[in-house]
């Protein structure tokens, strides 16, 4: 009888432990959500003013303060180019 009633408590103990461990794992995993959902609002934020700024034809100046080529707005693959070469970047 001692013997069973040490194996229960043991066995308890063990659950109250996976128990913890499953806890700590559930916060980490919304913590996790979290930030992706952060992320990508930020990227879905920045995709958005990216694409009004295209259709609007965009600044007429380039990052460098230097004229646009042509002098007039920018094409799609500019964007396009300007987008990967950005993306290229952030990845380094």
């Amino acid at each position: 009888m001692k013997g069973r009633k040490r194996d229960i408590e043991t066995y308890s103990t063990l659950l109250l432990s996976r128990k913890r461990e499953i806890k700590e794992e559930s916060q980490k995993l919304k913590t996790k959500v979290i930030e992706l959902k952060n992320e990508a609002q930020f990227k879905k934020c920045r995709y958005e003013m990216m694409m009004s700024q295209m259709w609007k034809g965009g600044e007429d100046k380039d990052s460098d303060g230097s004229e646009a080529e042509g002098g007039g707005g920018r094409s799609e693959a500019y964007y396009i180019i300007k987008l990967a070469q950005e993306r290229e970047y952030y990845r380094r």
